[in-house]
């Protein structure tokens, strides 16, 4: 992925006030490998449903009202920053760092899911692979609390 495919932001601000309407190539270098978009579209899993075990009944019983309620997720996305030089590598990691990860929460969409925003706090992020013919690479560790709330507009307000 590269300019004009992934966007991040931070969710107190909307796409128009951050810069570049957050694309991440243009703000940062930063862009997914292959594979790290199918994990972001992998689907959330379903919860247990809520059982109760009697010592008077055989089995269990499952409450089966027919609301299937989603799971939080983790996601792991394999991330390259692209620069010209070590020197602009260091400044835009550097800035990736302070203006996404610092935040503790953001927002991700891609050019290739239109409508969907993948609402995420951040928990860890590997050591950059070193700087290596324009690109280093990084993974970062995402939780989405609620797959539910994918939208531009939040469902929790």
């Amino acid at each position: 992925m590269a300019k004009g495919e992934l966007f991040i932001k931070h969710p107190n601000t909307t796409w128009e006030q951050t810069p570049n309407n957050g694309d991440a190539y243009l703000n940062y270098g930063v862009s997914l490998e292959e594979n790290a978009l199918s994990r972001l579209m992998t689907p959330a899993p379903n919860k247990l449903p809520v059982e109760n075990k009697s010592d008077l009944e055989h089995g269990k019983r499952i409450i089966n009202d027919g609301v299937v309620m989603k799971d939080e997720r983790s996601v792991s996305l394999v991330m390259n920053i692209s620069a010209p030089s070590k020197e602009e590598f260091l400044r835009r990691y550097s800035d990736f760092c302070r203006d996404v990860l610092d935040n503790g929460y953001l927002e991700i969409k891609t050019s290739y899911q239109n409508g969907v925003v993948y609402r995420m706090t951040y928990l860890d992020c590997t050591q950059f692979q070193e700087y290596c013919l324009g690109v280093g690479k990084f993974t970062l560790s995402l939780n989405e609390p609620n797959p539910n709330d994918r939208g531009e507009i939040s469902a929790q307000g």
